[in-house]
């Protein structure tokens, strides 16, 4: 059946039922080939392709064709997608089954090793001590170095009481100075006059 020419409502040319040539086209179209590609390939002018193309029966074909492509696609992907999901699940069995063997290899340390990693796996995860889980320097002092570092920590603190001592005895001499309380830390306070 040939293709009758109609004008659209812009007053260009347009087809009313797609000939073989013009799925043709189509296929190119979706496999997305240009216009004078096109062209080329089928002996037409670019303005007879473009005629068709730019028609709308061709394009409700090419979405319809287009939705049809694109699920296809879409299966062909989940398909590779779940070939590739069992075959990690199929590896992962060989896997297991090789650590599970080296559980009792001759080699104590792969033993070891093997059985930690089927244990961490099977959900018995080595428990972390948190004493030992500290972000900060750890330091390591012998008795002396602890003795000296005492020593130095109370001297430190007779000194300051020595220091705030000294200081409220100045003060409290004379009452006539705005400064004759110290706070809690041993600083003067002013005294209001009332």
């Amino acid at each position: 059946m040939a293709a009758i020419d109609t004008f659209d409502a812009n007053g260009k040319k347009a087809i009313i039922s797609m000939n073989p040539r013009h799925f043709k086209i189509l296929d190119y179209t979706i496999e997305g080939w240009t216009v004078p590609r096109i062209a080329e390939q089928l002996s037409m002018s670019r303005v007879q392709v473009s005629l068709v193309v730019n028609s709308p029966t061709f394009r409700h074909e090419y979405a319809i064709r287009r939705s049809i492509y694109e699920e296809q696609r879409n299966n062909e992907v989940i398909k590779e997608e779940d070939t590739v999901t069992q075959t990690l699940k199929d590896g992962a069995i060989e896997a297991a089954k090789k650590l599970v063997v080296h559980i009792d290899s001759p080699d104590d340390s792969i033993s070891v090793r093997s059985c930690a990693e089927v244990l961490d796996r099977a959900g018995y995860h080595k428990k972390v001590d948190s004493a030992h889980n500290q972000t900060g320097p750890i330091i390591i002092v012998n008795t002396k170095d602890a003795a000296l570092i005492v020593e130095t920590i109370e001297m430190d603190n007779l000194s300051v009481v020595d220091n705030s001592c000294e200081r409220a005895d100045v003060l409290s001499e004379g009452n006539d100075s705005p400064l004759s309380t110290l706070d809690q830390h041993g600083q003067p306070v002013l005294n209001s006059a009332d």
